[in-house]
């Protein structure tokens, strides 16, 4: 279930990357797992964010700055992008056959407006309630 979810959104990712300009379609790959990277960083923080909060009563200010450690070099942030990457690497792999398999298989389907709407919905969101959780979470 989540690998199929993951295809999907980096394919819809990667299918307006090639479509939108020139130069998204010599580096669509890169762009389609750039922006997936970025949506779970985001999933990750907001959620780490609240249960750090409401199970120990840490501010969202304190996992800031312990996150992208103000004095030193955020190890932690790098961490997580590392470990974000390698999760996507599992379940996408980087080529034009992975993608025209993925194009053949969700070509045809059916609701294909509803479910990019949703996708860019949970995009949207996804980024939100990590700038509500900067603001609401504070102590």
């Amino acid at each position: 279930m989540i690998t199929e979810l993951v295809r999907y959104v980096y394919y819809r990712f990667a299918h307006a990357v090639r479509n939108c300009n020139l130069m998204g379609r010599q580096l669509y790959d890169l762009y389609a797992k750039l922006y997936l990277m970025l949506l779970l960083i985001s999933n990750i923080l907001v959620i780490l964010s609240i249960v750090l909060y409401i199970g120990f009563d840490i501010s969202s200010n304190q996992i800031w700055d312990v996150l992208f450690d103000k004095y030193k070099f955020p190890w932690l942030f790098l961490i997580l992008i590392v470990v974000i990457d390698l999760f996507i690497s599992c379940f996408v792999k980087g080529d034009i056959h992975f993608y025209k398999q993925l194009d053949k298989k969700y070509k045809n389907e059916k609701k294909r407006v509803l479910k990019g709407w949703l996708i860019a919905i949970y995009c949207v969101l996804s980024f939100a309630l990590l700038v509500m959780s900067w603001f609401f979470l504070e102590n």
